[in-house]
């Protein structure tokens, strides 16, 4: 499981586009949103 931050998006980009494509992550982001429209 991988979980989104303030401060690792772009790391967890990389992990998921380049270093690593074969493995399944489930990725737990905490964002909140205004509208839920925005999800």
């Amino acid at each position: 499981m991988i979980a989104l931050t303030g401060n690792n998006p772009f790391s967890v980009k990389k992990l998921l586009t380049v270093n690593d494509l074969t493995t399944n992550y489930p990725v737990y982001s905490p964002c909140v949103y205004n509208h839920p429209d925005d999800n």
